[in-house]
């Protein structure tokens, strides 16, 4: 995936909805995370990206140690002194031992559902997602693995594992004010992923032409935009 400004201003959009939306306050409670953590003393952030999240972690825990780690070095040089950013990618042999920290910190899944048939499988937004689910898999790094976190964090010997599901609008269609405010947010930053997420897996993986691809974004990013479809992704 890029890296380039946008996709960095799109990184930082997806942090902003998920921190300072109504519904993800009283989702969270206010808190950067819903784990049963107390003072916590050495935090990682797996794929920081723009660091955002790191940084509101190391102000909130001052006498932690935070990492955030990424494949690429976009993160600002200015921060906090408890944080500490690494370029490396974390599906590699890590640099430090796991069982050092009290807190590992990763989000984020898709897919598009619909309770009232709005939102199809053969739709375009479904269909854009499942050509991005065969190309990772094509690559060798499948996306939609939220299936079994869960299994393989027990498998690994963690206790108390707990899985929470929430509702994710992908546009402002639902008449509830904090679910169409979360809405928005969704929205604005699923269309700007779009070619992020599908121009490189589908053209060098799919061996689609560049004109389909861009032909199909532009599909997606219309059907995001109706309102007539109740689409909504479970976080």
């Amino acid at each position: 995936m890029p890296y380039d400004e946008q996709e960095q201003d799109r990184l930082d959009l997806v942090w902003y909805f998920e921190s300072h939306s109504s519904s993800w306050l009283l989702l969270f409670k206010g808190e950067l995370f819903n784990a049963p953590v107390k003072n916590p003393q050495k935090i990682l952030d797996l794929g920081t990206g723009t660091g955002i999240w790191a940084i509101d972690c190391a102000e909130k825990f001052p006498e932690a140690h935070v990492i955030g780690n990424d494949i690429s070095a976009i993160q600002p040089t200015w921060g906090c002194p408890n944080l500490e950013f690494i370029v490396e990618d974390y599906e590699a042999e890590w640099l430090y031992k796991a069982e050092s920290f009290d807190f590992i910190h990763s989000r984020l899944a898709f897919w598009a559902y619909s309770d009232d048939g709005t939102c199809p499988d053969d739709s375009p937004l479904n269909r854009y997602l499942a050509a991005l689910i065969q190309a990772s898999e094509a690559s060798g790094k499948p996306y939609n693995i939220q299936a079994y976190l869960k299994g393989w964090l027990i498998d690994a010997g963690f206790e108390d594992v707990t899985q929470l599901t929430y509702f994710l609008p992908y546009s402002p269609w639902p008449k509830y004010h904090y679910l169409k405010e979360l809405g928005r947010y969704q929205q604005i930053m699923s269309q700007q992923a779009i070619e992020a997420y599908v121009l490189r897996l589908c053209t060098q993986v799919l061996g689609w032409g560049v004109d389909v691809s861009k032909i199909f974004q532009a599909q997606c990013r219309k059907q995001i935009g109706d309102r007539n479809v109740h689409a909504y992704v479970k976080e």
